[in-house]
């Protein structure tokens, strides 16, 4: 292999390697409605305020839906504490919503949307 090969592959694989690993605030942003996990987010935070758990409920299954769909795109370029905290803060809101508890609804979605804010950074 000529010498010139040699040092060109290494330095195209190093570009794409600092590729993925700085896409991760793009690569968060919504594709589509199905994937607007902040949006999710925002709904929730005004149903749980009007105390509509049902509907809480609903956006919370489509937020984390959404969730499981930026993960495939961001795994690469995230923290994986980031990603296993949002997942978890995701979680902790189910019960909060089941037990219809506003205050610590809206303590876990105020840390999801911290979580999401600094993801990707």
């Amino acid at each position: 292999m000529k010498k010139s090969v040699r040092i060109i592959i290494p330095i195209i694989l190093l570009g794409i390697f600092i590729a993925i690993m700085t896409t991760g605030a793009i690569l968060k942003m919504p594709m589509s409605k199905e994937d607007d996990l902040i949006t999710f987010i925002e709904k929730m935070e005004e149903e749980v305020l009007n105390h509509e758990w049902e509907k809480a409920s609903q956006h919370l299954n489509d937020a984390k839906i959404a969730w499981r769909k930026v993960v495939r795109r961001i795994q690469f370029s995230a923290e994986r504490d980031e990603i296993n905290d949002l997942h978890k803060t995701l979680d902790r809101t189910r019960g909060f919503i089941k037990a219809e508890d506003t205050g610590g609804a809206m303590a876990e979605l105020a840390e999801a949307r911290n979580i999401w804010k600094e993801l990707g950074k």
